[in-house]
């Protein structure tokens, strides 16, 4: 009694300490076969006053009754069990004269617990499927009647019947395998099969003064049990668990698949598990076998009390102090929205359209081959990457910034997966939503927003910016954040005009690179059928040294397409972008070449230099030249000349092309021959070089369309490092890309609040 009230002390520390999810109630039926070879031994030498004795019942095996009591936590079940057996050995004659036999029948109860461990929770349907594996050990309490009877037809005063009661306990030990099939949330169906092992058991002496014997009790043998578990859930556990998995491709696809991992890795089932989020989510595909490294957390029994992305709170600033933002890129709204948060107001002003009537010009670059100057790809709300690409990558190693930038971009409309993937992606087809919601939050919180309304100069007063004047006639007043981006190239003459400090800074020059996406995926993924259903379009990243300078991919666009991204009429110029499916036949990347100040002169050497070497202008003046011989050997539309890949590696022309993504159209030309041996002399080499390391990616599948040269701004306008204000002028903030502090859509961000806070410090000391 004692042993079974300590059991019963163990179930309820299991509940209130080990986080036990149910009571369970479980009655088995089923079959046994048993040993009993000491008492197989007495029937069969047994010597009765009589011939003619056989052996009538050997204990063969009988039917099983069990009961359980236990409690369920994640993958294991453990309980205290009580079983019923019997069986009867049987030996003697019967005739017309009467009958003599001698019987022993055998009743055991099995006292003791048990412990399962689930191997796997799978669902079928709309079942549950847990295969298991346990153990049960405890004592059997036997008891043995044995009867011993002669019965005479003709003196019935002659025969006799003699009883005898043994009783004992053995030991057992009993492994077993099972199946559990959860029918509904309370009832389940098991199945199992084990091995009874007698370890210990108690000598019985008859007490039969005619026939003395020893023997022992031996319930060892096979056991095959069906039956019914009962769940009573206890209160609700709740708990929060993140885990770093390993797993298939198929596995990471949706929510409910990866409940069905964390129910695997867990043990706890799928019901309870109301909410998985991804914190991260990378692919490995270093090998054949492809996996998905995923850190995530599990909500048990319990919903998310917080959003998936941390909320800022916007205020009312009508009455702050004017800020001049100049540009509604990323760096513009990420300052204009970080004003607002240190109590400024931010005046927004955009040479371009809104981004919905942007749309509209972009649409008849490719459709009329119109170019209009001031509402193009990289001109309008939402600067450069809205209708670009729409990428999060950045090799800033300010973390915190970055995950506040990709926070506030979910919390406009941006999907969360951002927060988790290795290499995040908007799409083209979502930004320009999300870009809505930043200037609709603007305007809520009493800032401005202008467009249509480009900055021409900037007002200064004793050596200090205090506004701008625009094209519509307006002036703006207030510190000035200069983001008006790389490609507006009137913002640096006019600075170099005034004698404000600029500099010259190196960039990169090359072309956009196409492949079939297929191709593409079957070389990242090494299998012949792709990526399958289950992975996302394979990106590839390349780099190399090539005489002295660096030759690399640049904004790798999967299952996107090429686009025109010239800003006049006199260019042609293209770039990448993706939806957020990324789901086109192409796969796109920027194959370029470093080019540092110094190299203009060999640049130029076959063109009339526009400037002057020494100039801060001189590579902006180079990527001028090249875009305006590209729109030359274009035809002098948005066509895009192009060559396939081996043949400009081998100074082929190509008089065919392959079909293309990019929608004005592609003209075969051989870009080896105008571009300048500068740049296409290092393609070549590092074209060889990616060739080598990624069989399959130099092929002439794949078409070279140019020209790629808005990769980086050609000058940085100079500022101090803490302050972020300019070196001369005080007031004037150069932000972003087009200031040269920053490299694409996170870093321009992040560089934009910076910016904004370095206004914050500078008005705390007018």
């Amino acid at each position: 009694m004692k042993k079974v009230l300590l059991f019963i002390a163990i179930l309820f520390f299991f509940d209130r300490f080990g986080q036990a999810q149910s009571l369970t109630i479980e009655y088995n039926i089923g079959h046994g076969s048993y040993q009993m070879s000491d008492m197989k031994d007495i029937l069969k030498n047994q010597m009765l006053p009589v011939t003619n004795v056989q052996v009538t019942d050997n204990f063969p095996g009988y039917v099983t009754q069990d009961a359980r009591v236990g409690v369920e936590w994640r993958r294991h079940h453990v309980g205290v069990l009580f079983n019923y057996m019997n069986t009867a050995g049987k030996n003697g004659v019967t005739d017309y004269s009467g009958s003599c036999d001698y019987e022993l029948r055998n009743k055991g109860y099995k006292l003791g617990a048990f412990y399962h461990f689930c191997l796997v929770k799978e669902k079928v349907s709309i079942f549950t499927f847990e295969p298991y594996v346990g153990l049960s050990t405890g004592f059997v309490l036997n008891k043995v009647n044995e009867i011993n009877r002669l019965f005479v037809e003709s003196d019935p005063e002659v025969g006799y019947r003699k009883d005898n009661t043994f009783s004992g306990r053995n030991f057992f030990v009993e492994p077993t395998f099972g199946i559990k099939f959860s029918l509904c949330r309370y009832v389940a169906l098991n199945m199992s099969i084990a091995y009874e092992w007698d370890a210990v058991m108690q000598e019985h002496q008859s007490r039969n003064p005619d026939f003395p014997s020893t023997f022992k009790v031996d319930w060892s043998g096979y056991r095959a049990q069906a039956g019914l578990i009962f769940l009573f859930e206890f209160k609700e556990v709740t708990m929060i668990q993140e885990l770093q998995l390993r797993i298939l491709p198929e596995e990471a696809v949706s929510e409910q698949s990866l409940k069905q991992v964390v129910a695997r890795e867990t043990g706890i089932s799928v019901p309870y598990i109301h909410t998985v989020r991804v914190l991260k989510r990378s692919i490995d595909a270093r090998q054949r076998t492809i996996y998905v490294n995923v850190k995530l957390r599990a909500f048990i029994n319990e919903q998310p009390d917080e959003p998936e992305f941390q909320l800022v709170e916007y205020k009312d600033v009508s009455a702050g102090k004017p800020v001049v933002v100049v540009g509604a890129g990323p760096g513009g709204l990420f300052a204009a929205l970080r004003l607002i948060e240190l109590g400024l107001r931010p005046i927004v002003i955009e040479r371009g359209k809104n981004v919905r009537e942007r749309k509209k010009d972009i649409a008849l670059i490719s459709r009329e081959h119109k170019v209009d100057g001031e509402s193009n790809y990289s001109f309008g709300e939402g600067g450069a990457g809205a209708y670009s690409d729409g990428k999060l990558y950045t090799r800033s190693k300010k973390r915190g910034s970055v995950d506040k930038i990709l926070n506030v971009f979910c919390q406009f409309g941006a999907s969360t997966s951002i927060l988790a993937d290795a290499h995040p992606h908007i799409g083209t087809d979502k930004l320009p939503r999300v870009i809505e919601n930043i200037r609709e939050q603007i305007i809520r919180c009493g800032g401005e927003v202008h467009f249509e309304t480009r900055m021409d100069a900037l007002v200064i007063r004793n050596g200090e910016v205090v506004g701008v004047e625009t094209n519509t006639g307006e002036n703006f007043l207030g510190p000035v954040i200069l983001a008006t981006g790389h490609s507006a190239r009137d913002v640096y003459r006019y600075l170099h005009d005034r004698q404000i400090p600029i500099e010259a800074k190196g960039i990169a020059v090359g072309v956009r690179l196409e492949h079939p996406q297929m191709l593409i995926d079957q070389i990242q993924y090494h299998r012949k059928e792709g990526r399958g259903n289950y992975l996302p379009a394979a990106e590839y990243s390349f780099v190399a040294q090539v005489g002295g300078r660096g030759v690399y991919s640049f904004c790798m666009c999967p299952g996107g397409f090429v686009v025109p991204a010239a800003s006049s009429s006199r260019q042609v110029v293209v770039n990448g972008m993706s939806p957020s499916n990324r789901g086109s036949r192409w796969a796109n990347s920027g194959m370029v070449v470093e080019i540092r100040p110094e190299d203009y002169s060999e640049l130029m050497k076959h063109e009339e230099m526009a400037v002057s070497k020494d100039s801060p202008l001189a590579l902006m003046a180079f990527q001028e030249r090249l875009e305006e011989l590209c729109w030359l050997n274009g035809g002098m539309k948005q066509t895009a000349p192009a060559q396939r890949m081996v043949d400009f590696v081998n100074k082929k022309n190509s008089f065919d092309l392959p079909e293309s993504s990019y929608t004005p159209g592609l003209l075969a030309s051989p870009l080896h021959f105008w571009m300048p041996e500068f740049v296409t002399g290092r393609l070549r080499e590092g074209f060889r070089h990616f060739g080598k390391v990624s069989r399959g990616f130099l092929t002439n599948d794949a078409v070279m369309i140019g020209v790629e040269t808005r990769t980086s701004s050609p000058v940085r306008i100079l500022r101090d490092k803490e302050s972020y204000q300019h070196i001369t002028l005080k007031g004037l903030f150069p932000c972003g890309e087009g200031a040269g502090y920053a490299g694409g859509i996170v870093s321009a961000a992040i560089d934009g609040e910076r910016c904004a806070e370095g206004v914050a410090g500078y008005l705390s000391l007018v």
